[in-house]
């Protein structure tokens, strides 16, 4: 009969492997199954990948032949069998192994290893023609497979053992790679939780690792045939989870608009994956699903310059395209080396947006203590103290208890002002009773009844200084309506781990000509030195209302 050359494994031992290319199959069990001299020639010939579940026994017979290029003095002839399946070997009709136990009914069978190697005794291992005998059963799968019998291999012992391990210890060389970018990115997170990012980066490596060492248990430790759609369910869930930190990362690390929906769209194909038939099928289909709404969004993330998207979007291409290039190997080794690749990608790239950060803060820096200090000498400058005084000089003549009130909230002012003017984060308790103080003061020099709303505000969450303060105080120097009572109102609405801010006040039809001014640009400085580009602020004539909208994350 015709012998397969499978490949060679280039070690002392190694020698072409050798394999049974059909084998003839009764479903059924037979006492005489390893007898040699029982004739099966009315027996259907099947390949050995092609062996059905029929739900009972089912005895295989094959022929092979052994040449003396096959054999090495003092290395044995191996046999090699991958099934889901439990299994009886016989050779020449002598039983040289079993993996598990077969049997008739799901009681009676003892499920085997997943992979089996045997050894072919020596006086039983010649050259020439031989017979190859199996009885199997498979009633512990817990699915059905397209494919229960994979690999029934004949050759050099040594050379089957090395063969099943080649490509995995290739694989296993890129878990170092992962370890050292996982750890250095939950040190990162740790050092700074407020940058979520690195956390998201630490789960890729974990999911990474742990879905290498998931597609390499078979080779390295084996198992039960009956634990394999435990394992299959484990690599699946994984890749989800992976796909899922892959997408979650670049989505937070290149923040905007629509970020939510991206990851419904890939929650939702990864659902839809699930409908594919194949278990390989599933995770293939998954990656190329995360793949594609990264590239997408790293793409735009490349059109707004963003900082360092361009070296992430290589490294995410690159992984596509090694999925493409060899889909079928793509799990089982090519995967954790485009992982490596876009793992050092994206600290690339996360190096370059961290020194744009850095940039951008210490402008921020400079530019928000030049502000602040026009805003504090707009607090202190003449003609403000000049109009107090004045008013502060009627009413000790006047109404004693009115200026007494008025100086307390002049104090108050500026004892707050001077307590947060260096401080880059503040209670929001502290920044609305420095409003409060403001329109004290303001309601009394202008003889009118200011009202300070706030509703849905936590006390204990941190924003800039004056950030609110300077919108009061914008409000009421630009307010030019005659009424005598007018409210400002401040409106928190949390959001997952931001919080919404909407400040409004009346307003007048010329006020959305005017040119930002010191007030605005003071808060922008403010939000750029302490979120760095995770903010936004709109502000816009709505109606009577001046409306101005202030989007931040939460600190506590």
């Amino acid at each position: 009969m015709i012998l397969f050359a499978l490949g060679c494994i280039e070690t002392a031992a190694a020698q072409p492997l050798v394999s049974a290319p059909q084998f003839r199959m009764q479903l059924g069990d037979g006492a005489r199954w390893l007898d040699p001299t029982l004739d099966d020639t009315s027996w259907p010939m099947v390949r050995f990948a092609d062996v059905p579940d029929s739900g009972g026994i089912v005895v295989l017979r094959g022929r092979l032949r052994l040449d003396r290029q096959d054999m090495v003095e003092d290395h044995p002839i191996g046999i090699y069998l991958a099934a889901l399946a439990a299994c009886e070997l016989a050779w020449d009709g002598t039983l040289i192994g079993s993996n598990g136990q077969p049997g008739a009914t799901a009681a009676l069978e003892t499920p085997g290893q997943i992979e089996k190697h045997w050894v072919v005794p020596n006086r039983l291992a010649t050259a020439g023609d031989h017979l190859v005998a199996l009885r199997c059963s498979a009633h512990h799968r817990h699915f059905h497979p397209r494919y229960g019998y994979w690999d029934f291999l004949v050759g050099d012992y040594d050379a089957l053992l090395s063969a099943a391990r080649v490509g995995v210890l290739g694989a296993l060389t890129s878990l170092s790679g992962m370890l050292v970018v996982g750890v250095f990115a939950l040190f990162m997170f740790l050092a700074d939780r407020r940058d979520r990012s690195f956390l998201l980066l630490a789960i890729v490596c974990l999911c990474g690792g742990l879905l290498l060492l998931a597609e390499s248990w078979r080779a390295l430790f084996g198992y039960g045939y009956n634990w394999h759609f435990l394992r299959l369910l484990t690599i699946t869930a994984l890749t989800a989870f992976l796909n899922l930190a892959i997408v979650g990362f670049v989505v937070l690390r290149y923040p905007g608009r629509h970020a939510r929906s991206v990851l419904l769209a890939l929650i939702v194909c990864l659902g839809v994956c699930l409908m594919v038939p194949t278990w390989d099928g599933k995770t293939l289909v998954m990656f190329i699903a995360g793949l594609v709404l990264s590239i997408a969004w790293t793409l735009r993330a490349v059109w707004r310059r963003q900082r360092g998207a361009i070296a992430a979007l290589v490294g995410l291409v690159v992984t596509l395209a090694a999925l493409v290039w060899h889909p079928f190997n793509f799990t089982d080794f090519t995967l954790y080396i485009a992982l490596d690749f876009l793992l050092a990608c994206l600290l690339v790239a996360h190096t370059i947006q961290l020194r744009h950060f850095r940039l951008v803060h210490e402008q921020a820096l400079v530019k928000s203590a030049r502000l602040e200090s026009e805003l504090l000498r707009k607090h202190i400058q003449p003609h403000f103290l000049m109009n107090t005084l004045t008013a502060l000089s009627e009413w000790i003549e006047q109404e004693p208890a009115v200026a007494v009130g008025m100086i307390e909230s002049i104090s108050d002012e500026f004892r707050i002002l001077a307590r947060i003017a260096d401080r880059p984060l503040i209670e929001l308790g502290i920044e609305l009773d420095l409003c409060r103080s403001h329109v004290a003061i303001m309601s009394r020099r202008r003889d009118r009844d200011y009202e300070f709303e706030v509703a849905g505000v936590a006390a204990q969450d941190l924003v800039p200084p004056a950030l609110f303060h300077t919108l009061v105080e914008n409000a009421i120097t630009h307010d030019d309506s005659e009424q005598k009572c007018v409210t400002l109102r401040l409106t928190a609405t949390p959001e997952s781990a931001r919080v919404r801010y909407v400040f409004e006040a009346p307003g007048d039809k010329n006020v959305g000509s005017r040119v930002e001014g010191t007030g605005l640009r003071y808060i922008r400085a403010r939000l750029q030195e302490s979120f760095g580009d995770d903010w936004s602020l709109v502000a816009s004539l709505t109606g009577s209302l001046w409306r101005t909208e202030i989007v931040i994350p939460r600190r506590r």
